[in-house]
């Protein structure tokens, strides 16, 4: 498919106010593809951006203000692709300071206040939103029905309401920003897929909040002061790995919510309890460090089936507590509070419900496994890490393996082998690098899967990989020049992969005919022997061809007319 270029080869660079009074006119009286420069100063102004431009500041966002010329509507309102709006103060909007209803654009460095949202996209798809200061607004950044944008490294502050906030919005990227002072932090309503990595979110009210969203990951983020840290209502199968959650109320808070993962969470400090599932089942809450909450570390409140495995449940008043919550499965746990224990009418499962294999003092052996309890010591005569007697909670309530100590068991994770769906063709050569990763291990773990190709890393992803699980690594890599490579991934023997130069249809290999990607720079010289090419068609091909991303082999016709 042929993909249109988004920078014609000539565009102009128009100064306002030198060549144009007002922005508006400049973008009225731009070509497509244009640079529009605002040098310093106040401009009052809402501005309709219905053309493919660039439009920036000379001298950065501090030197350049736009206030709304109508409060009432938005001050920069984009309605054509690929538009780039940068390094602007914006201000006093009722509506929005900059609206986005198109794709592939990009606002990067401005700062924005004092609107009813500060960026809003509606039905804009693969945009970017970066390093924006948005401050004091009703929302901060409001995406509606908005797929596959990249929200990265914005400060959003103070806030009425969100300062970011997805409604049915899917595969978003939310990485990197600063969320502080808001009314709720990064809150998603009825969006799924999308990814909030390594977000820093204070004192809001909801850290993060999701309602009916399916399949978030959320991953890495540190979350603090907040009313709530992490609040998931209606929503499942959601990924919440490796956040730390500290001195909120309540640290990570389920309600309503299935098959959610909690895994490799620091959950400390928090003023009530540091896990709280209510009418929540059968989600997993596994090798999360959850201590010195002031009420309790894990409560479970009318919630049934889920797994609470391998947490470190340290210095808590109560524990673990269960309320009205059975057939949970509770084991491996290392607990050490005041209070280990409490329930109220509920029936669980306090030891695995499979033989697991372990270690201790250097000696292997399969067994069932309880949990650890600093207040119970008795008897191991034969030696092998359980106690020889029950931990009886009550008559209904037996861990039937208590741990002398914690035992020793680890995730067995290695890259197993890995494939490419090609080995052989002509530049440009795409290839699917498929590693194949395996747990044998009774626990999950992680590990990092790394892709070279002649010897060089081009890629590397670290996974999680649930115990006795198989996951899958998907790299994609394209050669650009011809030769004979190595791929290989981690220490796996390597595959070689052969690329062939590109030869034009009908065109003799004798005669000529082939054309590698270092020989371009003198095609272009004789397309433009006599000083212009005008065909628009030939100039994408030849960028696209550039870009390594030739597929479309009539293009290459394109150019093969033209020789």
């Amino acid at each position: 498919m042929l993909v249109a270029l988004c920078i014609p080869t000539h565009a102009a660079v128009i100064y306002v106010p030198d060549d144009y009074a007002e922005i508006q006119w400049a973008v009225d009286n731009a070509s497509i593809g244009d640079i529009i420069i605002v040098r310093d100063g106040v401009y009052v102004e809402n501005v309709d951006v219905h053309k493919q431009l660039t439009i920036k500041s000379e001298n950065g966002s501090a030197n350049c203000i736009i206030e709304a010329a109508n409060q009432y509507d938005t001050i920069f309102e984009v309605a054509a692709d690929y538009v780039n709006i940068s390094s602007f103060t914006i201000k006093g909007s009722t509506w929005a300071g900059i609206y986005i209803h198109a794709n592939y654009c990009n606002v990067s460095n401005n700062i924005i206040s004092d609107s009813y949202r500060g960026i809003f996209l509606s039905h804009s798809n693969n945009n970017e939103v970066v390093s924006n200061k948005i401050s004091s607004n009703d929302y901060g950044i409001y995406l509606l029905l908005s797929n596959n944008n990249g929200v990265l490294r914005n400060t959003i502050l103070n806030s009425d309401y969100d300062g970011i906030y997805l409604y049915s919005s899917d595969n978003n990227d939310v990485i990197d920003n600063t969320v502080s002072n808001n009314g709720d932090g990064i809150s998603l309503s009825s969006s799924d897929n999308n990814e909030i990595v390594n977000n820093k979110i204070s004192s809001n009210g909801y850290g993060i909040y999701l309602s009916h969203s399916n399949n978030n990951e959320i991953l890495s983020n540190t979350i603090l002061d907040n009313e709530d840290g992490v609040y998931l209502l209606y929503s499942r199968s959601n990924s919440i790995e490796n956040n730390i959650v500290k001195s909120n109320n309540y640290g990570i808070y389920l309600s309503c919510s299935i098959y959610n993962d909690i895994t490799g969470n620091t959950v400390n400090s928090n003023n009530l309890n540091g896990v709280h599932l209510s009418h929540s089942n059968n989600n997993d809450i596994v090798s999360n460090t959850v201590a010195s909450n002031n009420e309790n570390g894990i409560y479970v409140t009318q919630s049934d089936n889920n797994n609470i495995s391998s947490n470190k449940v340290l210095d808590n008043y109560f524990g673990i507590y269960l309320w009205y919550s059975n057939n949970n499965v509770i084991y491996l746990n290392n607990l050490n509070n005041v209070n280990n224990v409490e329930f109220y009418n509920s029936l669980n499962i306090w030891n695995s419900t499979e033989k697991i294999t372990y270690t201790h003092k250097g000696k292997s052996y399969t067994s069932y496994l309880g949990n650890y309890w600093s207040d119970y010591i008795k008897a191991d005569l034969n030696d092998d890490g359980i106690c020889d007697t029950p931990y009886v909670i009550d008559e209904n309530n037996i861990d039937y393996y208590p741990l002398v100590e914690l035992v020793n068991i680890t995730a067995n994770i290695s890259v197993e082998s890995f494939s490419l769906n090609a080995t052989s063709g002509v530049v440009p050569l795409t290839v699917e690098i498929n590693a194949t990763v395996v747990n044998t291990g009774e626990i999950s773990g992680s590990t990092t899967v790394y892709f070279y190709v002649e010897g060089e890393e081009i890629y590397n992803e670290t996974v999680e990989v649930g115990a006795g699980e198989l996951v899958y690594v998907i790299h994609t890599y394209t050669f650009k020049n011809a030769g004979t490579y190595n791929v290989s991934v981690n220490d796996l023997t390597y595959i070689e992969v052969v690329v062939t130069p590109t030869l034009l249809d009908g065109v003799d290999s004798n005669n000529n005919g082939i054309i590698e990607l270092d020989e371009v720079d003198n095609l272009i010289t004789k397309f433009k022997a006599d000083g212009s090419v005008d065909d628009l068609e030939l100039l994408e091909a030849i960028q696209y061809w550039l870009d390594g991303k030739m597929e479309d082999f009539a293009l290459l016709k394109v150019i093969q007319e033209w020789l």
